[in-house]
């Protein structure tokens, strides 16, 4: 990784959270070094390449936490995987977390359903038929939430609200990096933003890609925005709490593995929080086959 990546990572949390910070932030460097420089020439340079396919893959990352001054959600997790093209780093998608100190009854997922985001149980999904193609997909997706099954108030809520179904359909989902694109996977059933419950209280996950700032060598992301709208679905949890699941399935992917060992850790220390985290990390390692399928990973980074 680029000395000057880390650097601007740095600056950039400063930058965005600034005021709002609510002690040093905890950044960490993990991974291998591969430089995925391939030698395009010009005649298929136009070639579009996935990430986890036979193009290029991030080998490295950064992840860590950091303190806010908000009650609400006092810590923001995050890991940001980079990839390194002869010796520049270019961030990816941006995964982040937060947990609020409220349960919810099951896993919730905002899929696509016709042209915007929506809040849908997870149960519902899982318990449909497994769908054949995409069209499938959007179809089920679709029925579930004209059916509303397993609804409750907190997803009415959701679904009521701009600002969180703004959160769910964020507007920006590809940005152009040093002639790559970064691209959300908004056609998966788990869409940008996921709630999961754990032991009393409930993990947000969500997936934003970077600042159109961002460059070579240069990390930029809009976290005052992205931490809005996690405490704008937070309060949702807070006003409308409800027993259910003890532990909810956790969404897992190399992509914010190191991430979510981090959140299983700020859970299990929390003197309110049961002795052992080991349901966590079960709930966590059953999701990476079962949900994800053959996509384990939320983003994609093509060569332009």
């Amino acid at each position: 990784m680029n000395p000057r990546f880390l650097e601007s990572f740095h600056e950039c949390v400063q930058r965005e959270l600034g005021p709002h910070l609510g002690g040093p932030p905890a950044v960490f460097q993990a991974g291998v070094a591969t430089d995925q420089y391939r030698g395009l020439g010009n005649a298929i340079a136009v070639k579009l390449f996935q990430v986890g396919d036979a193009g290029y893959r991030p080998t490295e990352f950064l992840y860590g936490h950091v303190p806010v001054r908000n009650p609400t959600l006092p810590y923001l997790f995050f890991q940001v995987p980079v990839l390194d093209i002869k010796g520049n780093s270019i961030p990816g998608v941006a995964h982040l977390a937060a947990v609020v100190n409220a349960p919810i009854s099951g896993t919730i997922v905002a899929p696509q359903v016709g042209w915007r985001n929506h809040y849908l149980p997870f149960a519902a999904l899982a318990r449909a038929p497994p769908p054949r193609d995409k069209y499938e997909v959007a179809r089920r997706e679709v029925e579930v939430y004209k059916k509303k099954g397993g609804w409750s108030p907190l997803l009415e809520a959701l679904n009521a609200d701009k600002g969180s179904l703004r959160a769910a359909d964020p507007p920006r989902r590809l940005v152009e990096i040093g002639g790559f694109e970064v691209a959300l996977d908004l056609g998966s059933p788990l869409g940008s933003i996921q709630l999961a419950p754990h032991r009393g209280r409930t993990v947000l996950t969500m997936q934003r890609v970077p600042s159109p700032k961002s460059g070579k060598n240069l990390a930029r992301f809009d976290l005052m925005a992205h931490l809005e709208d996690l405490h704008v679905v937070a309060m949702h949890v807070l006003r409308h709490p409800q027993r259910g699941a003890v532990a909810g399935q956790q969404i897992i992917t190399p992509s914010n593995a190191a991430m979510m060992g981090l959140v299983g850790r700020h859970l299990r220390i929390k003197p309110f929080q049961a002795r052992s985290g080991s349901c966590f990390m079960r709930a966590c390692t059953s999701m990476s086959g079962s949900v994800i399928g053959a996509r384990s990973s939320s983003e994609t980074a093509r060569r332009k």
